[in-house]
């Protein structure tokens, strides 16, 4: 004996797209957790964070990271935990002053290079 189950097309077309949804993460490797434990070599890192392969290399030490090899390697996780505590809210004098692209952006009393005012008065 043998028995066949039919199902509405609207449930069969509901199960298939669910299952693409699951499916499409893994095959593509786009997945949450593949991306929280990609490890970047430094040049991946260099261009994950925007600085240069030797400014990586000279400050390793202060960088998590693990070696493999004699190579360092670095988690994305623990960078990204790493750099949230550089994060300055917006407002405050280190986030102007690291913002900033010229000396007229920041307020002169923050300047560093203000020229400092002396007792003496001048006459012109």
């Amino acid at each position: 004996m043998k028995a066949e189950i039919t199902f509405p097309p609207e449930l069969v077309e509901s199960i298939a797209d669910k299952v693409i949804e699951k499916l499409t993460p893994l095959i593509t490797g786009n997945s949450k957790h593949e991306n929280e434990d990609r490890v970047f070599t430094v040049e991946q890192l260099s261009n994950y964070i925007g600085l240069s392969k030797q400014w990586i290399y000279n400050n390793k030490k202060n960088i998590p990271h693990f070696n493999r090899k004699r190579k360092p390697l670095f988690r994305k996780s623990e960078i990204d935990r790493w750099l949230e505590t550089f994060k300055k809210e917006p407002g405050s004098s280190e986030f102007r002053n690291i913002t900033a692209t010229k000396s007229k952006d920041i307020p002169v009393q923050q300047r560093a290079f203000k020229p400092q005012k002396s007792n003496a008065t001048t006459s012109l």
